[in-house]
């Protein structure tokens, strides 16, 4: 257990207050305004000012996000998604001083219903330098991943399992990590996400403990705000993330409360907007049910869905077996439960949208299916390494 005021405290004071601080640059740029960048190395300053040690895995998060940042600034975006969806949204926010600039449905190719957490970031670079370029708002992919990297950091138990953890995103993420796609940065936030779940568990459910978790369950929800914002999945994760949450949550009407927020924040600030402005997706066009019974019916459907699954994401369903048989023997079965059960039904939820997609089947797998797995092969490496290294 982490001790009160130690020194790894300093590395959840500053996930907290990047989170919050992405949260409240969205807001800012919905009345006109945005957060200074300034702000958030004054942010990271005043932390630093108050603490006396440096904390556990410190070294290691500031070499990673060093190695992250001086990549991003080698070269401008250029793939195909991120110059013309996430980093076009953002120039249209910096233009137009605007957070809901795109909902003029102006380019409907550009996917107007994604939400703006990382656009809206990058337009604040942009704002902060008087003009827009595509190199330098690139590092609102590095800003935002580092307060997960900042969580992940405190939560685990061990340097070796954050080192472990640092490398498999690395080499797991590769350059989708910094491309400007958000389906690494969804991946990492997720896996911090369950490393929290996990601890949540069991420091609430655990026979030997009633101790209360305020700080886990404050990362907790701010992580999940974050990961609504990130893109449509993300949606779709905190939802699967706040149903794996419930049992820790449950008698605890505080917290489950305040779990909450996250959607009360999303319904507010993106999808009633959205509601308001007529801009729907293009997953969820009529003829849903047809499709996917048609899909079901078709052997040759399944069969591509479930090559592509087991091709992208067989070795990690093994290991997370292996997870759970290893910490069925050790009786530590409620830090493995909560990382099994989202990474089962975030694999269901995305052969659903296989399913049920409106495009060629052949395509959509070919095109996506090693993003839309990430997150949750991530999420099996992150729960292996924190039930491996048990805290003291």
């Amino acid at each position: 257990m982490t001790a009160p005021h130690s020194p790894s405290d300093l590395l959840w004071r500053l996930a907290c207050g990047l989170m919050l601080m992405n949260l409240l640059n969205m807001v800012l740029w919905a009345m006109g305004w945005y957060a200074h960048p300034a702000l958030y190395a004054a942010l990271a300053a005043l932390t630093l000012v108050f603490s006396w040690r440096p904390p556990r895995n410190g070294l290691s998060v500031v070499l990673l996000i060093g190695a992250l940042a001086a990549i991003a600034l080698s070269a401008p975006i250029t793939d195909w998604d991120a110059r013309s969806i996430w980093f076009f949204h953002a120039k249209r926010i910096f233009f137009d001083n605007n957070l809901y600039a795109q909902l003029d449905n102006y380019a409907g190719w550009s996917h107007n219903d994604y939400p703006l957490l990382v656009p809206a970031l990058a337009a604040s670079l942009a704002k902060s330098v008087g003009h827009w370029n595509e190199v330098f708002p690139r590092l609102s992919v590095v800003m935002v991943l580092l307060p997960a990297i900042l969580a992940l950091g405190w939560a685990m138990a061990s340097r070796a399992a954050f080192n472990l953890m640092a490398t498999a995103l690395l080499l797991m993420g590769d350059r989708l990590l910094l491309n400007g796609y958000m389906d690494a940065v969804l991946a990492l936030y997720c896996a911090c996400a369950c490393v929290l779940l996990s601890r949540m568990w069991e420091r609430h459910l655990g026979p030997s403990t009633t101790e209360d978790d305020p700080q886990d369950c404050v990362l907790w929800v701010l992580v999940v705000s974050n990961i609504i914002f990130l893109k449509n999945e993300g949606l779709l994760a905190a939802l699967l993330l706040w149903v794996c949450a419930l049992p820790a949550l449950w008698g605890r009407w505080k917290w489950l409360a305040w779990s909450l927020v996250p959607f009360v924040l999303y319904a507010v600030l993106w999808r009633m907007p959205l509601h308001l402005h007529h801009i729907q997706g293009d997953l969820f066009v009529p003829g849903i049910l047809e499709r996917g019974w048609g899909r079901v019916r078709d052997p040759a459907g399944i069969q591509a869905i479930a090559g592509a699954v087991l091709k992208h994401s067989g070795l990690y369903g093994v290991a997370l077996l292996g997870a759970m048989a290893w910490a069925f023997r050790r009786a530590q079965l409620l830090r493995a439960w909560p990382v099994f059960a989202f990474a089962a039904l975030y694999t269901l939820a995305i052969v659903t949208v296989y399913l049920i997609t409106p495009n060629d089947l052949t395509w959509h797998l070919a095109t996506s299916i090693d993003r839309t797995m990430l997150t949750a092969n991530l999420c099996v490496v992150a729960g292996v390494l924190h039930l491996a290294a048990r805290r003291a």
